[in-house]
């Protein structure tokens, strides 16, 4: 009797365990990228604060009778976003163009990103305005877009590229960033 009862315990277990199957898969990871593997949770929420560190190429487009001419110049910065929804973002930023008299810039950027729910992809839009100055301070305004990867939780890689109008349009210039996020 005690081998018949066994026997059934056992059985039922590893009957109920087989015709269990696996866990579900939510939709969004049916068909995942390989080597991108679904995330349980989103890479990216609301409340955020993000610290971006990045290396810049400005070019200027020289219109006015400034000094810079049609030249390529390098530089870097610090940003500084929080995100109000997964998506909206405010930012502040300072950054450097190292000309023959240092450029300083100070920016106020609205940011809007889409991110894909198969991997920690977001892509992203940006417009702003701020000051730049060497000595004489120009209002500036602009516009750009660009892309992010979040590798971790709190760490990712970002580029963009964008175009901005100084001193009323006199000056333009191009500038991309590449850079790391990291979230706080």
């Amino acid at each position: 009797m005690k081998k018949t009862i066994l026997t059934v315990v056992a059985g039922a277990a590893l009957g109920g365990t087989a015709l269990a199957g696996t866990a579900p898969v939510p939709a969004a990871c049916k068909n995942p990228a390989p080597c991108a593997p679904c995330p349980t949770e989103p890479c990216y929420l609301a409340g955020e604060i993000v610290a971006r560190p990045f290396f810049n190429v400005t070019i200027f487009d020289d219109a006015g009778d400034h000094h810079y001419g049609d030249d390529t110049f390098y530089g870097g910065g610090l940003a500084l976003d929080y995100f109000v929804t997964d998506k909206l973002a405010v930012g502040i930023e300072g950054s450097w163009i190292d000309t023959p008299s240092v450029v300083h810039g100070y920016n106020v950027n609205l940011t809007y990103r889409v991110t894909c729910p198969k991997n920690c992809l977001s892509l992203y839009v940006l417009g702003g305005g701020g000051v730049y100055t060497n000595g004489d301070t120009v209002g500036s305004a602009h516009i750009g877009g660009g892309a992010e990867y979040r590798f971790t939780d709190n760490l990712s890689v970002f580029a963009d590229g964008r175009y901005a109008w100084l001193d009323g349009g006199d000056i333009t210039l191009t500038t991309v960033r590449i850079g790391l996020g990291v979230s706080l």
